[in-house]
């Protein structure tokens, strides 16, 4: 593991990594997708990012620590109640919870809901993992969020390619988005607005 994290969190991504089938399971990404993630976040000094897929919060917590290195602050959304309670469980254990705002519901129908868009929020940075049918939907809803010059990142581009066409197709007509494809873990789909 990576010196430059606290310790407790450390011990909870081995932790995590541990769980028997936790890929099938949770679909959490594998860890050097995680790393670049992280890295990025730190890179662009992200101070909001957006998270559509929390699961058991594995992503989420490689988000978050970047966050309270840059003092930003994670939105995640997350339609499964059990793993939106296991992600807040993670997320207290690794005391990043000040750094991180769950949302429970489903996207993209949450993005049009009083309690999102009532914080007008504009996101530097969006990682999508969720529902692989629906990430064209997604990104149809989320691109107003996006700020200029702000990073979307599409998980399972590569793993998926087939189950993600209609979102492929939408790229490619969207001229506000310079994307590229990026081999790590199962395949980054990274778009810059």
């Amino acid at each position: 593991m990576n010196n430059f994290m606290e310790k407790r969190v450390a011990q909870l991504f081995r932790q995590l990594e541990f769980i028997p089938d936790r890929m099938e399971k949770f679909w959490n990404i594998p860890p050097q997708t995680g790393v670049f993630l992280n890295m990025l976040v730190k890179a662009m000094k992200c101070r909001k990012v957006l998270e559509v897929g929390t699961s058991n919060g594995y992503s989420g917590l490689w988000l978050a620590e970047a966050l309270s290195h840059t003092g930003g602050k994670l939105y995640t959304v997350e339609s499964n109640r059990e793993r939106f309670v296991l992600a807040e469980k993670n997320f207290k254990a690794a005391g990043l919870t000040g750094f991180i705002e769950q949302f429970f519901g489903h996207a993209p129908e949450i993005f049009s809901t009083s309690a999102f868009c009532a914080r007008r929020m504009k996101f530097d940075f969006i990682f999508i993992d969720a529902t692989k049918m629906e990430y064209a939907s997604y990104l149809k809803a989320l691109l107003p969020f996006l700020k200029p010059g702000g990073v979307l990142v599409a998980d399972n581009a590569i793993s998926h390619r087939t189950e993600l066409g209609s979102f492929f197709a939408f790229l490619e007509k969207a001229h506000s988005l310079q994307s590229a494809l990026l081999p790590i873990g199962s395949g980054l789909m990274m778009s810059l607005k």
